[in-house]
């Protein structure tokens, strides 16, 4: 390593919080005048790129959905009318009629939301390349924190699950209705029930989440009105962007514990940068204020008590399954993280009686299982809570997935008198799917299982939960949205934290097609495309049907985009030596 690279580690090792494990001593950095002005150019142009976009994702080709912030702050409005003079905006954001924009219209506002996207992810992409040897903690999280703001005040949300949150809080706190068995219908008259997509949805989320927003609509309600919606909007975009810092410093924490004696500063950073400058992790905490970002959180303080004694004690393990609890009390999906954390516990108690092998595990199972009970227990009602897997679309649908992209395709080839929703190929593409991921699941868990392969360390421990989170997310999950990857950034950010390129290559091998991929590269765009997903979702893109493909719309591709176009990327050096060699 070259002796610069020496003192830009010595100084990023000194931003370290007092939770890290080492203290060197700061030492100033010397890098090249051009390099260091790009260095600190990247935050602004940032900064410039989100406001942008946060302004034309209230023109009026999009056709999303309001966020009511324009009613309590106009001058987000304003900001929209003065970065695009001349520009029709989306007339729900005045509570009119929703008129057709027109062709042209529409698809210039797509594409000109498109083109932010990449701009954005060019500059994410630099900054990772760059800053992770030339700059400090402290930017990282002053950066966060303003492109989070930035995104906290947009009027525009993509997603309406954000006012499901609301209603299920009135409903609680307002109405005293019980949200885990009644739907949004039983208070059409409420205000948010206009801005509500599920009105026949029971609450998905469990008493965790319930009684954080509870909490947030009592405090709103006594401060600013019961009738004020924007208010709790505002409040919940705030407590995700919190969160997301809070598990910015967790990252940058465990990190620093599992490297141990093998520091590396600047891997360091660079993971902790990537997870807090991720575009989609900051677009789903700040504009759509998803929940998954507070699951995330309570899965890292799992394995921040983890990971911050060297022998865990009971009392470790308790904490950890605590956590794992309360995350799980928010989404019933964290339990796929649970077997990989069992097989840990017995891959460190190799010896001793039946008894003692699992002694841990049970007690982990208990103390999972009991605050879930304890929880549950006020909205159980006699079982009336289990009605939600009937309705839930979860069970039944595909959408964002390949099992939806080869769904689409077939009828469209030799079905087209198919539905367009609910088809018997979707059916069996879903099933497929699934089937799929139970097969990888059960194989990942006997991989655990096995004394030669088993999680005997946090890191390993860690990569095993990332890589079910990713199976999750590409097969066990056909019904799939952008913020079910939160987890698997967080997860992967502590994985990258810790491994070495020499590592990644020596992972990449056991698995056969990714040795031509470069894992880390193909993380990093993954989120970029995650977030501009949302591009397929704006109207002309679900307006308009393929002419070669006869009732296949152009939102359909959203699966290659999200999920093929990081794999190819990832891929490209191996390309370019394929393609030098057949040449």
């Amino acid at each position: 390593m070259l002796k610069t690279d020496r003192r830009v580690e010595r100084h990023t090792v000194a931003e370290a919080l007092p939770a890290s494990p080492i203290s060197p001593e700061q030492t100033p950095l010397h890098t090249s005048r051009p390099m260091h002005l790009r260095a600190h150019a990247l935050l602004p142009a940032m900064l410039a790129c989100f406001l942008l976009l946060s302004g034309a994702f209230s023109l009026q080709g999009l056709m999303f959905f309001s966020s009511l912030l324009g009613d309590l702050f106009p001058w987000t409005i304003q900001l929209s009318h003065l970065l695009f003079p001349g520009q029709a905006l989306n007339p729900r954001l005045f509570h009119h009629n929703l008129p057709t924009p027109s062709v042209l219209t529409s698809w210039t506002h797509t594409l000109l939301v498109a083109a932010l996207f990449l701009l954005i992810g060019g500059l994410y992409l630099l900054a990772l390349r760059i800053l992770p040897q030339r700059t400090r903690l402290r930017v990282v999280f002053v950066g966060a924190l303003l492109l989070g703001l930035i995104w906290a005040f947009m009027p525009i949300v993509t997603s309406a699950d954000l006012f499901s949150y609301i209603a299920y809080a009135r409903m609680g706190v307002i109405y005293h209705l019980n949200p885990l068995i009644q739907t949004p219908h039983a208070i059409w008259h409420d205000p948010v029930y206009i801005n509500i997509y599920w009105t026949d949805q029971p609450s998905v989320y469990g008493p965790v989440y319930t009684g954080l927003t509870y909490t947030l609509q009592l405090l709103c309600g006594m401060l600013f009105g019961a009738q004020n919606v924007a208010v709790m909007v505002l409040a919940l975009r705030l407590l995700d962007l919190a969160t997301h810092l809070g598990s910015t410093w967790l990252i940058w924490s465990i990190g620093g514990y599992l490297q141990g004696s093998k520091q590396s500063p600047r891997q360091r950073m660079l993971a902790t940068l990537a997870f807090a400058w991720n575009p989609l992790l900051l677009f789903e905490a700040c504009v759509n204020a998803h929940n998954d970002t507070l699951v995330l959180f309570f899965i890292l303080l799992a394995l921040w008590f983890l990971v911050r004694t060297g022998q865990p004690t009971w009392r470790t393990h308790l904490l950890v399954a605590l956590n794992l609890s309360l995350a799980t009390c928010i989404k019933v999906n964290v339990g796929i993280l649970l077997p990989g954390y069992l097989c840990y516990l017995l891959a460190c108690t190799p010896e001793g009686t039946l008894w003692q092998r699992l002694r841990q595990p049970l007690l982990v199972l208990l103390g999972t299982a009991l605050p879930m009970v304890l929880l549950y227990a006020p909205f159980w009602d006699n079982g009336q809570i289990l009605t939600l897997l009937k309705v839930n679309p979860g069970t039944y649908r595909a959408i964002n997935t390949v099992p939806e992209l080869l769904t689409h395709i077939i009828n469209s080839l030799f079905l087209p008198s198919a539905p367009e929703n609910g088809s018997l190929t979707e059916f069996i593409m879903r099933d497929l799917s699934l089937l799929l991921f139970f097969l990888s699941f059960a194989f990942i868990c006997w991989h655990a299982l096995r004394s030669a392969t088993a999680p005997r360390t946090p890191l390993a421990l860690i990569r095993w939960m990332a890589l079910a989170w990713l199976l999750y997310m590409g097969l066990g999950s056909p019904w799939y949205w952008p913020w079910y990857a939160i987890t698997f950034f967080g997860l992967f950010a502590l994985v990258e934290s810790a491994t070495s390129a020499k590592e990644w290559q020596e992972l990449a091998t056991r698995i056969p097609f990714l040795p031509a991929i470069n894992i880390p590269v193909a993380v990093h765009i993954l989120g970029i495309t995650m977030a501009s997903t949302y591009c397929f979702f704006a109207w002309p893109a679900v307006t308009t049907f393929l002419p070669f493909l006869p009732g296949f719309r152009v939102a359909f591709l959203r699966s290659i985009w999200t999920w093929i176009v990081p794999l190819l990327l990832g891929c490209k050096a191996w390309i370019r030596q394929r393609l030098r060699r057949f040449a």
